[in-house]
């Protein structure tokens, strides 16, 4: 849950780029009766992940980090293309299963050796880097790794 929510708030790639190919004998895509446009084919679309994933009207307190929104019951309530941390059909990302279960081991590993805070160099504002194609952070990321001496205990006796 915990993992889920983080890639909700901070997915690794902020939109999905694809081109609009329609298969053959496929009518064309269009947007009314929004606007009265036709795709045309080969159109660049952009899918902004960031903004979706934001947006409450999907998400109530879409800023506010809430593992409890990818329970087993809560999950059942979202609306579909709502969460698109590794996009979705047959062009989602092929690494998504072992990118999680690393993550999670990583953790689990980090986790249960060390108590994880922040630090005098850690900033108070997020700014995130705008020459970067993933999202991540323009100053970097600061953290204090404190070793867990109950977990030095238990592996002692």
């Amino acid at each position: 849950m915990v993992v889920d929510e983080v890639l909700r708030l901070y997915p690794v790639l902020p939109y999905l780029d694809r081109e609009y190919l329609p298969k053959e004998g496929e009518k064309q895509f269009d947007l009314k009766p929004f606007y009265d446009y036709t795709v045309p084919v080969g159109m660049p679309l952009y899918i902004p992940i960031f903004a979706i994933q934001r947006d409450p009207e999907f998400w109530p307190n879409p800023n506010t980090f809430d593992p409890e929104r990818f329970n087993a019951e809560n999950k059942k309530t979202h609306k579909p293309m709502s969460y698109l941390p590794f996009g979705t059909g047959p062009r989602n990302c092929i690494g998504s299963r072992i990118g999680l279960l690393q993550s999670k081991l990583g953790l689990v590993h980090i986790l249960k050796n060390h108590y994880v805070t922040t630090c005098e160099k850690t900033p108070s504002e997020i700014t995130f880097d705008p020459l970067s194609i993933v999202l991540s952070y323009k100053e970097g990321i600061y953290l204090k790794f404190i070793n867990d001496k109950r977990y030095e205990r238990n592996v002692k006796q």
